[in-house]
């Protein structure tokens, strides 16, 4: 939590080789977790594929006929496993708001003054630049540098 908001996103993002995450693959999928007081937590299981869909539709169509049949009455657990009415409401932090880092990749033309264009208008936006690889391209094998 920052400033009493909460950060949650969801995004494509590079994560070093070495964490965790980065060996998850094929069907499977993970949800990371930072918690003040727990720290890291890691969820990972299958996410794809003929099984764990079926499972899901079933799980989503039981849970509906259940809410149909016991809609008058509150003996059920409620969803979250605790009463709506206790559930704080704190804010989303805005997105505009959060701070990360990020990669950027660019091709441009090889030619003075395009990386100072670029540089320039990252800077116009507040966004530091903390390193540049500039590779040389090729075409039908002939290095363009």
């Amino acid at each position: 939590m920052d400033h009493g908001k909460i950060e949650a996103r969801v995004h494509p993002t590079m994560i070093p080789e070495e964490h965790l995450l980065s060996t998850v693959d094929s069907v499977f999928n993970a949800i990371y977790i930072q918690g003040d007081a727990v720290g890291p937590t890691l969820f990972y299981g299958q996410g794809a594929g003929q099984m764990p869909t079926a499972s899901a539709v079933v799980s989503d169509l039981v849970e509906l006929g259940r809410n149909l049949l016991v809609k008058a009455t509150d003996r059920r657990v409620p969803l979250l496993s605790f009463q709506e009415a206790a559930i704080a409401k704190i804010p989303l932090k805005k997105m505009e708001d959060v701070v990360m880092p990020c990669y950027m990749r660019f091709s441009a033309v090889d030619r003075p003054k395009v990386l100072s264009k670029i540089s320039g208008i990252l800077g116009k936006n507040g966004i530091s630049i903390s390193s540049v690889i500039q590779k040389g391209r090729q075409v039908n094998g002939q290095c363009l540098l």
